[in-house]
């Protein structure tokens, strides 16, 4: 990607007018990922309905090119989750982009930490984390982060940031 281009991505809040988009855009990263389409959201806005929850969009020429979200667990923590990048994208700088944006915007929500879970097998998502700064950790069980039940420790791996303050 080059300057020009990077300059033309516009990180903003999802709207509802966009959720058929947004859905195609997620249906086309599990598609590539090979993931279960039954881990897949059946409405984007439906599950960020907190006042603190928030869900940005990475759009280029008014296509959406990657996308992330925090749920609120707590006062304090957030979950990072839905975070892609179309696969034109990755290595472009757009996913440390949006990790940032997102972290303003947490920070702005008054979190103090994003937790995130991640497929063990997810070898470059986990490599990208870590590089961002995040460790890992044992979370407890949550009911708004699915993830987190016991028996799915088999299968994810955790990661925590403490909110930076300015």
């Amino acid at each position: 990607m080059d300057e020009g281009e990077k300059q033309l991505i516009a990180i903003t809040d999802f709207a509802p007018v966009e959720e058929a988009a947004t859905l195609a855009f997620c249906r086309q990263i599990f598609h590539e990922e090979g993931w279960p389409s039954e881990f897949m959201d059946p409405a984007i806005a439906a599950g960020f309905d907190r006042p603190r929850d928030l869900f940005l969009l990475a759009k280029l020429h008014g296509a959406v090119i990657g996308c992330g979200a925090l749920k609120e667990l707590s006062g304090d923590d957030a979950l990072l989750t839905r975070f892609f990048v179309a696969s034109s994208h990755r290595g472009s700088g757009l996913a440390v982009q949006l990790f940032d944006t997102l972290f303003e915007r947490a920070r702005a929500l008054g979190y103090t930490t994003v937790v995130l879970d991640v497929n063990r097998e997810s070898a470059r998502a986990i490599r990208f984390y870590q590089k961002q700064g995040m460790e890992e950790f044992i979370p407890e069980p949550h009911p708004r982060w699915l993830e987190s039940a016991p028996e799915e420790l088999q299968y994810a791996r955790y990661f925590r940031k403490r909110v930076s303050r300015r």
